[in-house]
């Protein structure tokens, strides 16, 4: 059995080298933070370690689909997890509740348990921090590879339409990161789009 810090090292590996250039968002730097992420607010929700261990590899694995594809990323990052986690001691149970974690961060997320809830809010935390116009530039310079015609003006929808929409689902999010979202969301449309 191969020990997870290889399995780490591995795959981030993996992600910065295999990255199209256009990924400018969902890339390794990304993956990172939501590691970082589910590593914080598990701490705060006072999630056990064996539960933090499958957290930080659903985080690690969220986003691997990407390489292949943008739409259904989330299924391919599932295949991509019954592949290889099997020859580092996972067991098909750890791998279907790692699933289930990749699965919640599907948009429009609807995760169904704690762990779940906790990936949900660690892949989009940055709407509620300082880090959110940072992360919106980012995302935007990607999708315009996938929508070469996307304006400015619509992606400000977009954003406000987002923020508006969306809750987060854990005790520490809600206390921690909500007003600065709204924060967030009152700027943009305080700035209106043009």
């Amino acid at each position: 059995m191969k020990n997870l810090e290889s399995l780490f090292r591995i795959t981030l590996s993996h992600l910065e080298n295999s990255s199209p250039i256009f990924l400018k968002y969902h890339n390794a730097d990304h993956t990172r933070q939501v590691i970082r992420s589910v590593e914080n607010i598990a701490n705060a929700e006072n999630v056990k370690s064996e539960d933090l261990r499958l957290l930080r590899v659903a985080a690690l694995f969220h986003d691997i689909g990407y390489l292949e594809q943008r739409e259904g990323h989330e299924k391919l990052s599932c295949a991509e997890a019954k592949k290889i986690l099997p020859e580092y001691g996972f067991d098909t149970e750890e791998i279907n509740k790692i699933c289930g974690m990749i699965m919640a961060t599907q948009i429009p997320q609807q995760p169904t348990n704690h762990l779940e809830k906790i990936i949900a809010d660690a892949d989009l935390e940055y709407i509620g921090t300082a880090l959110y116009d940072k992360g919106s530039m980012l995302l935007f310079e990607e999708l315009k590879h996938f929508e070469p015609k996307l304006t400015d003006r619509e992606w400000h929808k977009r954003k406000v339409g987002f923020l508006e929409n969306h809750h987060f689902h854990t005790d520490f999010c809600r206390k921690e990161r909500e007003s600065t979202k709204i924060e967030n969301m009152n700027r943009l449309k305080s700035v209106g789009i043009g």
